[in-house]
């Protein structure tokens, strides 16, 4: 039980870090540059930063094509007149022994949404509708089953036993 429930934990910070990485990202492309608020003196980043940078950006690279973005449309609460959108990030992922493609988000961004009001929106701008619906609101978790697997970038999940920090 405490194997599984560190895995959906694991499963949503890959959700929110990717989410982080996809709309960061785009801006490591420029070169950091420091100054002072003397204009004769100026520093530039050194060789271990632009090292770290770079690690990022090679990070951001391979991890952008596992991020989705997820938006829903809920039925309007009671007393509303208007249905509710809200939106959010995850990741995609395998499961050993399924031959689909997952994606983890949220529950809270389709919290009462049915499958056909959830739309995944993948790296190469593909839309996709969910086929089945997992949710788990106490851990603020929920896994969509997509019905289409090709072309999909599912995240590598590593070893944490050989992470080095």
């Amino acid at each position: 039980m405490m194997k599984r429930l560190a895995i959906v934990l694991f499963m949503g910070i890959c959700a929110f870090l990717g989410g982080f990485v996809a709309n960061v990202a785009p801006r490591w492309n420029s070169k950091a540059n420091a100054q002072l608020s003397i204009p004769t003196v100026r520093l530039t980043a050194s060789k271990e930063l632009r090292a770290i940078e770079m690690g990022f950006q090679e990070v951001a690279k391979k991890a952008s094509p596992t991020v989705v973005s997820i938006e829903a449309k809920k039925p309007a609460a009671r007393g509303r007149n208007r249905a509710v959108e809200e939106s959010g990030s995850g990741v995609l992922i395998e499961i050993t022994g399924q031959r689909a493609v997952f994606a983890v988000t949220n529950n809270h961004v389709i919290q009462n949404a049915s499958a056909n009001q959830i739309t995944v929106s993948l790296h190469d701008g593909r839309l996709l509708k969910p086929d089945r619906v997992w949710t788990d609101p106490e851990s603020d978790l929920a896994v969509l089953r997509l019905p289409q697997t090709s072309g999909m970038t599912p995240a590598k999940f590593g070893d944490s036993d050989r992470v080095r920090i």
